[in-house]
């Protein structure tokens, strides 16, 4: 059973840095097409509800505006906001809160904000969290299976977008609050196929 269990933890590994690869050199495929934005976050936050009930912490979606059209591929925005939410979920303490809040600050970007009521990010590791292998708490995240490249290959996947990532504290909840930020789409794109 140990074998077994370090064979997948290695085949994921490798999954992921082929992934990485691919996000670097500029080669990663993306099935670019209208959606939204808020339809997608709810779809994901959905897929940890049951997760976030056992461990006792409640997720929100919030949006500003609905929907928050955007031109992506729904796969891989889907994984960065799975990333996300699987980092707040496993920083958050029972009886804690993660919120995913939506908007539009300025009509020509979108900005996706995943926060937690957690520990939050040190001040002086914000920058690194994005970068390979990096983790805040090294022991802790490998003893919890983490290898240090989600937040990579999420950032990775949004800048392959035309956007940017960053990491902060919610004012809100206390905890961590890492922000993803798109372009918004022309007003005379097409409008997203429903999900």
């Amino acid at each position: 059973e140990g074998l077994h269990e370090e064979t997948l933890r290695l085949s994921r590994l490798v999954e992921d840095l082929n992934e990485l690869s691919l996000l670097e050199s500029g080669t990663l495929a993306l099935a670019i097409e209208g959606a939204d934005l808020a339809v997608i976050a709810r779809i994901e936050a959905g897929r940890f509800a049951a997760r976030a009930a056992e461990q006792g912490v409640s997720i929100a979606v919030e949006s500003a505006a609905d929907p928050q059209h955007a031109a992506v591929d729904r796969l891989r925005i889907g994984q960065v906001i799975a990333n996300l939410l699987g980092n707040a979920l496993r920083h958050t303490p029972r009886g804690g809160s993660i919120r995913v809040r939506l908007e539009a600050p300025d009509g020509s970007r979108l900005r996706l904000a995943v926060e937690d009521s957690g520990p939050g990010i040190p001040v002086d590791e914000r920058a690194r969290v994005f970068e390979r292998y990096y983790r805040v708490d090294g022991a802790r995240a490998a003893a919890e299976g983490g290898r240090g490249l989600g937040l990579a290959i999420a950032a990775g996947i949004v800048k392959a977008h035309g956007g940017t990532m960053h990491a902060g504290s919610s004012a809100a909840l206390g905890g961590a609050m890492v922000v993803m930020e798109l372009p918004a789409p022309r007003l005379d794109a097409a409008a997203p196929a429903p999900l």
